[in-house]
């Protein structure tokens, strides 16, 4: 008897098509802050938009949102407790800084445990493949997860803690680790301090390597097309010349003298002109009266910003 192939799924393949609208994000957040300040700095600009969120890649991370939520069920039924929510606001607890700039919920706040009872630690929650679990108990979060470790001390330096509780599960077997992180207020302060010029600087940081190639660039970065494609960012007011961050996690205008909501940002003007770093050339000439910014592009030709809006 022959066997009838099995028929292909279409409920399976409309959830695999299926893309979120990713959100839009008003400011830094602490894993923003660590691996690249080019990367870090483009995010900053970009609303965090424009990323890679193929429905895989979505998915994916909403596996890794799903299992934090049954780590902190293990911590509690284990007798730690778990805060999650600011009880004065209702809202999820956050660390936050550089005059509102940097606003980023964090997993929790965990007391009882065992090595320390009495003290909160910052909880840093990961859903791991087998291989990095494994990895990771061999040789610690140092040598393995630098990135959570940077996390882990700008979020300490912000909440004003000592400790944090990394807290790490396998995700193909149900295994569970955890690490203790202590502060380190050099490590700290020198996060805090990359963190303040990502907001402040208007020229485009160094790259992490000059190589497209070179692995971070090539397979695990956001913003490549931007950094080493040359293609250009959306026009809204983040990218725009004319606009600065200002206190209170506020932007500002100077074209039309004006704070702007975070509405206006998305939105922008017909006066835009881009920051120059984000254009993939050289800046030759300025127009005031004209506003427009002349560039000689890498391959040699000459590029007119503002020149459309004058045609128009």
């Amino acid at each position: 008897m022959v066997s009838l192939p099995i028929p292909k799924s279409l409920t399976a393949d409309k959830v695999k098509a299926t893309t979120r609208e990713e959100m839009p994000k008003q400011r830094l957040s602490l894993s923003a802050c660590t691996g690249c300040n080019r990367r870090a700095w483009y995010d900053f600009l970009l609303f965090g938009q424009g990323r890679d969120m193929r429905p895989d890649h979505s998915r994916s991370g909403d596996i890794a949102i799903a299992l934090k939520g049954v780590v902190i069920r293990w911590l509690t039924a284990a007798g730690m407790t778990v805060e999650t929510i600011n009880a004065a606001t209702g809202e999820m607890l956050a660390a936050s800084g550089l005059d509102g700039h940097l606003y980023s919920p964090i997993d929790g706040i965990v007391t009882g445990v065992p090595e320390a009872p009495t003290k909160r630690h910052l909880l840093i929650v990961a859903a791991l493949k087998a291989a990095d679990f494994a990895k990771l108990e061999r040789q610690g979060a140092e040598q393995t997860r630098p990135e959570i470790v940077a996390r882990a001390q700008l979020g300490m330096h912000l909440l004003g803690l000592e400790r944090t509780l990394f807290a790490f599960c396998n995700r193909d077997t149900g295994d569970f680790g955890a690490e203790r992180i202590r502060y380190d207020a050099a490590h700290a302060g020198s996060q805090a301090v990359r963190a303040e010029w990502i907001v402040d600087t208007r020229r485009a940081p160094a790259r992490i390597s000059e190589s497209p190639e070179f692995f971070v660039c090539a397979h695990m970065c956001s913003r490549a097309d931007i950094c080493h494609g040359g293609v250009l960012p959306p026009r809204h007011c983040r990218t725009c010349l004319h606009v600065t961050p200002i206190n209170d996690g506020q932007w500002y205008c100077d074209r039309h003298e004006k704070e702007l909501s975070f509405d206006d940002q998305l939105n922008g003007c017909p006066n835009h002109l881009f920051v120059p770093d984000l254009v993939p050339g050289e800046q030759v000439d300025a127009d005031t009266t004209a506003e427009t910014v002349t560039y000689e592009l890498g391959n040699g030709q000459t590029w007119i910003d503002g020149a459309e809006r004058r045609a128009a």
